[in-house]
């Protein structure tokens, strides 16, 4: 299983709400496919059934990074 991504720019620029590219960390294709699963789960999305959906294929910080980017997007 991939291991989170260690660098301290993209953690940093979340937390202090810094615009950065993500797609690097998660890719656009990926993030579609996480925000179209989003509609067939019970809401709130719990982030376990998301993770089990995809047969934990997607590791949980790309799923909590797509689906905060997703929140921050459809505002």
């Amino acid at each position: 299983m991939p291991k989170s991504p260690s660098t301290t720019t993209w953690p940093t620029c979340w937390k202090k709400g810094t615009a950065f590219n993500i797609d690097s960390i998660v890719s656009p294709a990926e993030r579609k496919e996480i925000r179209k699963a989003t509609k067939y789960l019970e809401q709130p999305v719990k982030l376990k059934a998301l993770y089990e959906l995809f047969d934990e294929s997607i590791p949980y910080y790309k799923l909590k990074i797509a689906m905060a980017e997703s929140r921050i997007t459809s505002v």
